[in-house]
């Protein structure tokens, strides 16, 4: 059985959310909740999981037409629940994050909200759990050019995973052998263009320095 099918109607803490969560993403924060190494490529924001909360309010109040006004501390209280799973006592969830360049410096929510964001980062990569590798625009040409996505992997045995794709309006599950591993491929090629963890966070902290004097 997939991790999909297993988890389609396992039931937590976002039940208490059901009326402003879409059944979709219900689902996925089941799946989210119960794996055990995430794995995911961001090219212009920040990984939700890695995200402020001055700076998730920034990249939800852009966008209006989608998230409602009244909904957005609704949204931050589901946001704080689905980072818990970093931070946790028991059995942290194991998260390595490749982030584009333009996320670190599109500066979402204004100087100091990014500033403040992208200490964020280095602090949270103090966590053993937790991988973080920047790809630089040097790079050029890369495997994740179809856009950002993430790869989900549970330690249930034969349990191949979850590839999750999501875009303005709607999300999409990838669940089959040959489509993990395709993804799967792809996360390793773009790890090996990366900068590896310790260059990445010297690079965040140039691009962190630049934005000190941006707002002087």
């Amino acid at each position: 059985m997939t991790a999909l099918a297993r988890d389609g109607s396992k039931r937590g803490w976002w039940d208490a959310y059901g009326q402003i969560i879409p059944p979709a993403y219900a689902n996925y924060l089941g799946l989210e909740a119960d794996a055990n190494y995430i794995r995911t490529f961001q090219s212009i924001l920040i990984p939700g999981l890695l995200q402020t909360e001055e700076y998730s309010r920034a990249v939800m109040k852009a966008n209006p037409a989608m998230v409602r006004d009244e909904v957005v501390d609704t949204l931050m209280k589901v946001r704080a629940e689905r980072q818990a799973i970093l931070t946790r006592d028991n059995d942290p969830v194991r998260f390595w994050a490749i982030i584009g360049e333009s996320a670190l410096r599109t500066p979402v929510g204004g100087v100091e909200v990014m500033r403040s964001q992208l200490d964020h980062l280095t602090k949270m990569t103090e966590r053993p759990n937790i991988t973080l590798q920047v790809l630089p625009y040097s790079v050029g040409a890369h495997a994740g050019l179809s856009g950002p996505f993430l790869v989900l992997s549970f330690a249930t045995p034969n349990d191949s995973g979850v590839v999750w794709l999501e875009n303005l309006s709607s999300s999409l599950y990838l669940d089959t052998q040959e489509e993990v591993s395709g993804y799967t491929l792809v996360f390793d090629d773009l790890r090996s263009s990366a900068l590896n963890p310790a260059d990445s966070l010297e690079h965040i902290a140039r691009i962190t320095q630049e934005l000190g004097t941006k707002g002087s």
